[in-house]
């Protein structure tokens, strides 16, 4: 099984991070408020980047805590450079860039 790593744009331009087995439903979860703490009071408008960890749940986790840990402007550069995921954070595995442009926030 895989999982997915995600960044959302929220309203006040901040960026969240999270990590889920079915990326639509997750995002849904998170625009309806019955996601994680932080999306109920800063509500997503996008996801702007996504990607396919085909290794073990360990491995997408270590993903996810390693784009938790950077700054600000560090997580826009990775926004900018998507397909280098595992150079930015210096891992050795495979991780597939998917585009996440379909998914958007109904307003």
């Amino acid at each position: 099984m895989y999982k997915w790593i995600y960044i959302l744009r929220c309203c006040n331009n901040s960026l969240y991070t999270g990590s889920t087995s079915n990326l639509q439903r997750r995002f849904l979860q998170h625009c309806t408020g019955k996601g994680a703490k932080y999306t109920r009071a800063f509500k997503p408008l996008m996801m702007v980047a996504c990607w396919q960890i085909n290794e073990e749940t360990g491995k997408a986790l270590t993903v996810e805590a390693k784009i938790k840990k950077l700054s600000r402007q560090q997580k826009e550069h990775l926004l900018q450079h998507q397909d280098n995921i595992a150079t930015i954070l210096n891992l050795d595995m495979h991780i597939q860039t998917h585009p996440c442009v379909s998914i958007k926030q109904n307003k």
